[in-house]
C-alpha cells in the first residue's frame, strides 16, 4: 500500500564508498519499491544539499558558488542605485543566504572554502570606491565579516543549541573527540 504513494521521479539510491583514483566504484545491490527498480545515482540532493557518492560536498559548493555569483552579478547589473549601502544590503538579502544555507554541514569538510569566499571578495571589489582596497580593508570599510567568520559564528550557535538542548539533536552524540 505504501508503495502506491511515492513519486518514482523522486526516488533513487547511491552507494557511498570511496573512489580509488579515476575509476568508479563497483556497483552495489539494487533496490526496488513496489516493483520499480530505483536508479543508482552518483549524487543526491537532501534538504537542498548535494552530496556525492563519496560523501563529499564539492558539487554542492560549486552549485552555491555559481548561484551566488549569478545573484551578486544581477544585483550590480539591475540595481540603478550605486549607493554602496543599498547594494550591500541587497547582497546580504539575496546572495548570502545561498552561501550560508546548511554551512554547518558542508563547510568543515571541504577545501573549497576559497571558492565560497571569492563570491563576497569579488562582489565587494566591484562596489563603488572599493576597487583599490585590499579584501581585508574592504571588509573593515563595509563593516562586514569574512564568510569564514560568519560560518564559525553559525557553527558556534549550532553547538550552543545542541549543548543546551534547544534542538532535537542528542548532545551525547557530540561528546567524543575524534
Amino acid at each position: 500500500m505504501a508503495a502506491e504513494y511515492f513519486s518514482q521521479k523522486m526516488c533513487s539510491h547511491a552507494h557511498p564508498q570511496p573512489h580509488s583514483g579515476n575509476t568508479r566504484p563497483a556497483i552495489g545491490p539494487s533496490f526496488d519499491i513496489g516493483g520499480y527498480a530505483l536508479p543508482i545515482v552518483d549524487h543526491v540532493k537532501d534538504l537542498g544539499v548535494l552530496i556525492d557518492d563519496c560523501l563529499k560536498f564539492h558539487l554542492h559548493v560549486n552549485h552555491i558558488v555559481s548561484s551566488a555569483f549569478i545573484r551578486a552579478n544581477l544585483i550590480l547589473k539591475c540595481f540603478n542605485s550605486r549607493n554602496v549601502q543599498v547594494l550591500l544590503r541587497a547582497f546580504k538579502v539575496y546572495a548570502l543566504p545561498i552561501i550560508e544555507y546548511a554551512s554547518s554541514v558542508w563547510s568543515h569538510l571541504d577545501t573549497d572554502i576559497r571558492e565560497v569566499e571569492s563570491v563576497q571578495h569579488k562582489f565587494t571589489k566591484r562596489l563603488p570606491g572599493c576597487s583599490h582596497l585590499s579584501y581585508p580593508d574592504r571588509l573593515v570599510r563595509l563593516n562586514l565579516d569574512s564568510l569564514v567568520v560568519r560560518r564559525l559564528r553559525h557553527d558556534l550557535i549550532l553547538t550552543y543549541k545542541i549543548v543546551f538542548g534547544l534542538t532535537d539533536m542528542n548532545p551525547e552524540d557530540f561528546s567524543h573527540i575524534r
